[in-house]
């Protein structure tokens, strides 16, 4: 599975992984800051609505005091997650 925004929207199930809204609004959030070391990885990223990516901005959770619903990983390789 290749990463891309649309892979990580549709791994999340177009939800917001801080606050759980479903919306085709969304945007990515890198879950440890890349200028703080963090990576573009599946491990790293998830997806968040604007006010949740907003709000957390270049903190991690714990420091937005925000919670992650899910914890990002690749996608499993079953065949249902492919359109």
């Amino acid at each position: 599975m290749t990463f891309s925004r649309r892979n990580i929207f549709k791994r999340d199930h177009y939800t917001c992984q801080y606050c759980g809204k479903q919306t085709s609004q969304l945007t990515l959030d890198h879950v440890t800051p890349r200028y703080r070391g963090g990576e573009h990885l599946w491990e790293n990223v998830v997806s968040a609505c604007i006010p949740c990516n907003r709000r957390k901005a270049g903190r991690t959770p714990k420091e937005a005091g925000m919670k992650l619903l899910h914890t990002p990983a690749p996608p499993r390789g079953d065949r249902f997650f492919y359109i």
